[in-house]
């Protein structure tokens, strides 16, 4: 059965939180192929299907990169199918773009509130809203940060938390005033 395009940036929507706490609850439990990226590669290959589909939506290449998204879905794909209701979705347009946050945007020390605080201040203009899924990749230590661990969601931003391991000292106002984080945003 060919499934439309429209049916797989769908099923790719709803994979991105499952795999984001399926693939975390694997690393929790020491599972060593949990992939704790999958949801950045899944909202990324989302919206490059999109803008494909956008652009033009009878291209020969779409099925090729529909088939790749449904082969990121993996395991999440029939939980995805099934939350929205046996495969059925409502079709997107082609020429009505959904809207999309540009992400990530990227901040420095800088931008922060006070030493441990981000309140959302970035040069993109992008108001952060309490409804948006945030990921914090900081270059320093060339890794993503794990929430509740080393970071932790606010109303608008995010609080650095000292963990000892990843984060043993920090200071946006002195140390780190240019450290630069990739804030990776999803609705």
């Amino acid at each position: 059965m060919a499934y439309t395009i429209p049916q797989i940036i769908g099923w790719m929507a709803i994979c991105q939180p499952l795999a984001r706490y399926g693939e975390s609850k694997k690393r929790s439990l020491g599972d060593t192929s949990a992939d704790p990226d999958l949801d950045i590669k899944l909202y990324n290959t989302r919206l490059d299907i999109q803008y494909a589909y956008d652009n033009s939506a009878d291209s020969s290449i779409l099925h090729s990169i529909g088939n790749y998204g449904l082969a990121l879905c993996g395991a999440y794909l029939f939980q995805a199918q099934t939350a929205s209701g046996g495969g059925t979705v409502t079709p997107i347009s082609p020429n009505t773009p959904i809207q999309t946050i540009v992400s990530p945007i990227r901040i420095t020390g800088a931008n922060f509130a006070d030493a441990l605080s981000w309140e959302g201040n970035n040069g993109d203009n992008i108001n952060i809203l309490s409804s948006y899924t945030l990921q914090v990749y900081w270059n320093d230590a060339n890794r993503f940060l794990d929430e509740g661990i080393s970071w932790s969601r606010t109303a608008t931003g995010f609080d650095i938390i000292i963990d000892g391991s990843v984060i043993t000292d920090f200071d946006a106002t002195t140390t780190n005033l240019t450290s630069v984080f990739y804030i990776y945003i999803s609705q």
